[in-house]
């Protein structure tokens, strides 16, 4: 008989909050994937890039990827779950947080040390996930290149955010790394709601969205390559946030709010109040997709100050358990 994969997309809440700068209020419904039963938005993927190798090699045993973390953990709790061996190719960047969720969750960790002459690991840690492949026989899914990255989004995620019921979808901001949620997104939007901004939101120094490579200090968000799925795509809108203004909006985000997300969705937050007075007007809802929560984090809450964002303030609305009446 096949082997079963748990989904890992049941549908996750929506938060409304309320973010004041001064100038401008703003609404905006947060997905909550950090509510999801892998703690972040790669619990969806890694289900199906697990799914999809026993597809096309039913015999596999051995999985392995390269992750920056959050998809590593996803990915380790399946195979363990079903029996299989997972090998998470990671670096000394990956929090130190989600190293020890691989760990604990049964997987095996090779951690890279070489870094390429823009002084990053990712090119090196595709190189050895191929590796390990090749000479192990383990079955490298490669996120970055295989489009049942974007089709998960396309067939799950997507699906919750524009769902009829909640009203129409005036932008939806979603932050890059291998792009494959915001190619997802756009995908399904361009079908079901084609007048929605599809905003992709990187930080500066990341090449996810095409732009030159510079230094960077954060996960979470961001590639030292251009995505795959993006690539001479020209519908979609393409934003980018300095790291400070990323970090230091997750950290008042929490302070304000009480709830804990990931620096991906300080960026989209922070993206979304640079266009304020362009989204004050729209008549629709405004969507932020926050990727993970923030516990992986926490080390970053003293890099920035986040009291030079300037006015700023933000209200919890409803708690994203139900959708008000």
């Amino acid at each position: 008989m096949p082997r079963r994969v748990n989904s890992g997309s049941a549908a996750t809440p929506l938060t409304t909050i309320s973010i004041e700068t001064g100038a401008h209020r703003l609404l905006i419904d947060i997905k909550r994937e950090d509510m999801g039963e892998f703690g972040s938005i790669k619990g969806r993927v890694a289900a199906a890039l697990v799914a999809d190798g026993l597809q096309k090699n039913p015999g596999a045993r051995h999985f392995v990827e390269s992750s920056s973390g959050n998809l590593a953990v996803a990915m380790a709790r399946i195979c363990s779950g079903m029996g299989l061996r997972f090998t998470a190719v990671v670096d000394p960047r990956t929090p130190k947080a989600l190293v020890s969720e691989i760990l604990g969750s049964g997987g095996a960790i090779e951690m890279v040390d070489c870094i390429d002459s823009e002084g990053n690991y990712l090119s090196e840690r595709i190189r050895l996930a191929s590796k390990i492949g090749a000479d192990q026989g383990a079955w490298w899914p490669n996120q970055y290149e295989n489009f049942t990255n974007p089709l998960t989004h396309f067939t799950t995620l997507a699906p919750e955010v524009f769902e009829p019921a909640r009203g129409p979808v005036a932008a939806v901001f979603v932050a890059v790394s291998t792009g494959g949620t915001a190619r997802g997104i756009y995908d399904y939007s361009r079908i079901h709601s084609p007048r929605t901004r599809v905003v992709a939101v990187d930080v500066e120094g990341s090449r996810a969205l095409g732009a030159e490579a510079g230094p960077r200090m954060v996960t979470g968000i961001g590639s030292t390559r251009e995505s795959t799925f993006l690539r001479g795509l020209t519908g979609i809108e393409r934003v980018w946030v300095t790291e400070e203004e990323a970090v230091s909006e997750m950290v008042q985000f929490n302070l304000d709010a009480g709830i804990a997300l990931g620096v991906s969705a300080g960026a989209l937050l922070r993206a979304a109040i640079n266009q304020s007075f362009e989204l004050s007007g729209t008549g629709g809802r405004i969507v932020c997709v926050a990727a993970d929560g923030g516990t992986p984090y926490t080390e970053l809450h003293g890099a920035f100050d986040s009291r030079r964002l300037g006015p700023r303030r933000y209200s919890l609305i409803w708690d994203g358990r139900a959708h008000p009446n």
